[in-house]
């Protein structure tokens, strides 16, 4: 079996042999990193989809020195931050009180205007006040709101229990940094992600040979009773709901049932003729009067194969014949790691900033084909509403 990046480069290989006198006059340059030759002569290219993704932590409080009248200073009263104690109580200067375990109740008094002192509340945050004027007198300002970071969220050193997975609950603890770090997740036995959607074929049903029973997980993560028989989902009809998530259960043609296959994932595509693949095609619909920004994915079916899939997207109706329209395509991936796509990268998917947009009452055609001549079987295609506009 032999994967159609592979089986391209070999064809490439082929052209270039065919040219002595043009390979002849060009200097010879140092073989891709990525590349590796079998005993066979033979060229495969290893696809590497992964990326890395890094977690944004949140920049420590700074203070910036005011007066008794708001106005910055930047002069020797800036707060340094540096008197941390074990209560946690941050000091501006030596002036601040010394007991730092008790922090100075508003309207008491002090003596350097304008100096500063924060102490921590909430999630990572501070709360501020100054040393100001009130009714002729030194005294210690209200504290300002419990400025937090946007991410936060637990109070530091809390310990409880959150949900996890599928029905599931982890033990979490929330760090310095205040985000949670999960335990190990316990999910109930034989627990289902919530509204996935499975096809059992023949299951009960008297005609053959591709009637069965769909069923759909429901939101306690056990599997519903078996529909009525029916034949295997084609279409997918949106949420008219921003932010709601909606899937499908589909199959790619047998082996017997192949077309030439698509390739380089880039619109308009390219047919690759003689590679012939299983393939499906999947109408989306849009219900809403609105254009919805559609996020879409495709990932291993419950009981389907592993499969590297390559997604293709056409504004249209109904599903493209001719080569022409295959490769007129408006959108395409060969790989997505990012979430919701499984991160491997081998399913493709188009979601988050390369989302696709459905007018009002509209349908697309989504193609789908695996990356090997040799694969079939069921797949998941997922279709998030991102936004309705």
């Amino acid at each position: 079996m032999r994967s159609l990046s592979s089986k391209l480069l070999v064809v490439a290989a082929v052209a270039f042999a065919a040219v002595p006198a043009l390979v002849a006059g060009c200097a010879t340059s140092d073989a891709p990193a990525d590349d590796s030759t079998d005993d066979t002569g033979a060229v495969t290219v290893k696809k590497d989809a992964g990326k890395t993704s890094t977690k944004k932590k949140s920049d420590a409080a700074t203070v910036a020195s005011t007066d008794d009248t708001g106005t910055e200073d930047s002069g020797s009263t800036t707060p340094t931050d540096s008197g941390i104690k074990d209560s946690g109580a941050i000091k501006d200067s030596s002036t601040t009180p010394k007991d730092s375990g008790v922090f100075p109740a508003e309207g008491t008094a002090c003596t350097t205007a304008g100096e500063q002192l924060q102490k921590p509340c909430g999630m990572c945050g501070f709360s501020k006040t100054y040393c100001g004027m009130t009714a002729g007198n030194l005294v210690w300002q209200s504290y300002g709101f419990c400025d937090q970071p946007v991410d936060a969220e637990c109070v530091a050193g809390t310990i409880d229990t959150g949900p996890c997975g599928n029905c599931g609950t982890a033990s979490r603890v929330c760090q310095s940094d205040c985000h949670y770090q999960l335990g190990s997740c316990a999910e109930p036995s034989g627990a289902c992600p919530p509204g996935l959607r499975t096809f059992n074929v023949g299951l009960s049903c008297p005609v053959g040979p591709v009637s069965g029973r769909e069923t759909v997980c429901d939101n306690a993560c056990k599997w519903g009773l078996p529909g009525d028989c029916t034949t295997r989902a084609t279409s997918l009809t949106l949420p008219t709901t921003a932010g709601a998530t909606v899937n499908n259960e589909f199959t790619l043609t047998p082996l017997t049932q192949q077309i030439d296959a698509l390739y380089f994932a880039d619109c308009p595509a390219d047919v690759y003729s003689g590679f012939p693949v299983s393939y499906a095609f999947v109408k989306v619909t849009n219900p809403s009067a609105k254009v919805a920004t559609v996020s879409l994915w495709t990932k291993q079916a419950l009981t389907g194969p592993a499969l590297t899939t390559l997604l293709f997207v056409y504004n249209r109706a109904t599903p493209p014949v001719t080569d022409a329209d295959r490769i007129a395509c408006t959108s395409s991936s060969s790989s997505c790691v990012a979430s919701p796509c499984d991160p491997s990268g081998d399913w493709g998917g188009l979601v988050g900033s390369e989302a696709v947009k459905i007018p009002a009452g509209g349908t697309i055609q989504v193609y789908v084909e695996p990356e090997n001549d040799t694969d079939t079987g069921t797949f998941q295609l997922y279709g998030r509403v991102d936004a309705l506009n």
